[in-house]
């Protein structure tokens, strides 16, 4: 009889490091009772150091800090920077195709294009090849689809079509060597409101039984306001949800906390 391997679901509160990647010393708060693990913001540049070269060690360190204290990790692999523009970045890589977003004030790669889209694919697929099936390892996720200012009308070649295409290429190509990870795709804007593409995405995500979705941060007042919201709720008894909420949209200092539902 054949047996389906069920893929790695631990749900619980998982609290956010927001600090780029550097230290597991940091993920101190999330050995407090009532958590399952933490949320790792990994930069794509520390992890692929130049085309095709990578550096997966900082995974390792992260890993095996939850195999010593009993913790999930989840990582979330950063193509944007918020604070520093592409050739200040120390997270998008200088040579992967990027533009300045939120006002010309960070870099984001160019996820929408089928290049970066191939880089991406070949980064998971690295990461998989090392790290998939490792017992603490919960789920990868990719940075939310909003672009900070990227739009069809400023940006040559973008559309919103295209680029829903391409993230649902991305999760279909990687789909099979995520044999026992999950992977969650970060949802908020994807064009106007009554967009269909949050819907394609999830559709994906469902086809391929990848993972499932997520949000940069959730607050009561915005329950309408934001077509994430209704996606999740439609997609949640087939697909891995998970809530993000952003400590300071409440006005209190430091990271966000992610709960698996």
């Amino acid at each position: 009889m054949a047996i389906t391997a069920i893929k790695n679901f631990r749900p619980g509160h998982y609290l956010q490091d927001k600090s780029a990647g550097t230290d597991p010393a940091q993920l101190a708060p999330a050995l407090a009772p009532g958590f399952t693990g933490a949320l790792v913001d990994l930069p794509w540049a520390k992890l692929e150091t130049s085309p095709g070269q990578y550096n997966l060690s900082l995974i390792d360190d992260y890993l095996r800090w939850g195999e010593a204290n009993g913790r999930q990790l989840i990582f979330m692999l950063m193509d944007r920077d918020f604070r520093n523009i592409p050739a200040k970045s120390r997270i998008v890589p200088r040579w992967v195709p990027s533009l300045p977003f939120n006002g010309s004030i960070g870099a984001i790669a160019k996820i929408w294009t089928p290049e970066v889209s191939a880089l991406r694919a070949a980064l998971i697929g690295a990461i998989a090849a090392q790290f998939d099936g490792h017992p603490n390892l919960e789920a990868l996720v990719l940075p939310e689809t909003a672009l900070g200012g990227i739009t069809e009308r400023n940006t040559p070649g973008y559309t919103h079509a295209g680029y829903c295409n391409e993230i649902c290429k991305l999760i279909r190509t990687v789909a099979p060597v995520l044999k026992s990870t999950q992977l969650w795709q970060s949802i908020n804007w994807l064009g106007p409101m009554n967009s269909p593409y949050l819907e394609q995405i999830a559709t994906t995500i469902a086809e391929t039984g990848i993972g499932g979705l997520t949000n940069p941060d959730t607050v009561s007042w915005e329950a309408d306001a934001k077509p994430m919201y209704a996606v999740m709720r439609r997609w949640s008894p087939e697909l891995t949800i998970a809530i993000g909420g952003d400590t300071s949209q409440l006005d209190r200092p430091g990271g966000a906390h992610y709960a698996t539902l």
